[in-house]
């Protein structure tokens, strides 16, 4: 019935028409997004947690603007945790590629990306991506991002998923958003256990606490960045993994938007 009375109206108004084909339009025109990450086989499309609904909804509207977007984590997920325990694997290894960079160039064609990874990745023949190597748990290491852009739009952490690397990149790097800028965190239902802390809070906790209170209680944080982030956080909101089901996938990416 309701597809009927729609086709009545487009009957009687042809500008209905047009206004229900834009409409089509744009519900769909975001599709692309699971296209590339199918074509760049990254853990972010419906194949894996499907994260890519949450980046389209926050992201459709700026793709035709100069953003500057940094991804730290460049590597395929199903080789990070044996790469981690093993240095040797990568150590000596150059990267030709990053799979997750090579889907934001083609949804994000205006942006400025920026790769931070602590492997070595060949440089991009893109003069507009430009990938940093370095330690995320390392503010110093973390600064070689600043030195090349030093303010950020869009800031996403794809890297160990540690909760003492995750803290240490938030702390660090959200001073450097912009206003209304976004930062991203992923995987917050899994950290390594070889490098988790029992005196570190886990990220998602501290997340949950910010969300509804607005204090940001890492023990990793300094004063002053303390204070950044309880003043200018304006949003959190917290999304699940739709991997699997189950209660373990819930929580798993935080988007934090800055005022």
């Amino acid at each position: 019935m309701k597809t009927i009375r729609l086709m009545n109206k487009v009957i009687r108004n042809p500008n209905a028409f047009l206004r229900y084909v834009t409409f089509c339009l744009k519900q769909y025109a975001h599709y692309d997004l699971v296209e590339y990450a199918s074509e760049d086989n990254t853990d972010k499309g419906v194949s894996g947690h499907d994260y890519i609904r949450v980046y389209d909804f926050f992201l459709r509207e700026k793709r035709c603007k100069p953003l500057t977007f940094c991804e730290i984590g460049l590597s395929m997920q199903d080789s990070e945790n044996a790469e981690h325990k093993d240095s040797t694997l990568w150590k000596d290894k150059i990267y030709e590629t990053a799979p997750s960079l090579n889907m934001w160039r083609k949804y994000l064609p205006y942006a400025h990306l920026i790769g931070f990874d602590i492997r070595t990745f060949k440089k991009s023949n893109d003069p507009q991506v430009h990938i940093v190597q370095g330690d995320q748990s390392s503010r110093e290491e973390l600064q070689r991002i600043i030195d090349h852009r030093d303010s950020l739009d869009v800031i996403i952490d794809d890297g160990l998923h540690a909760s003492r690397h995750q803290q240490i990149t938030f702390a660090y790097l959200f001073a450097h958003l912009k206003s209304g800028g976004l930062f991203f965190i992923e995987d917050l239902g899994y950290q390594p256990e070889e490098f988790e802390e029992a005196s570190i809070p886990r990220t998602v906790d501290l997340l949950k606490i910010l969300q509804s209170i607005g204090k940001w209680n890492s023990p990793l944080a300094t004063a002053e960045e303390k204070q950044i982030i309880e003043e200018q956080v304006a949003s959190v909101y917290m999304y699940d993994s739709r991997k699997s089901p189950g209660p373990e996938f819930t929580d798993y990416i935080a988007v934090i938007v800055k005022k």
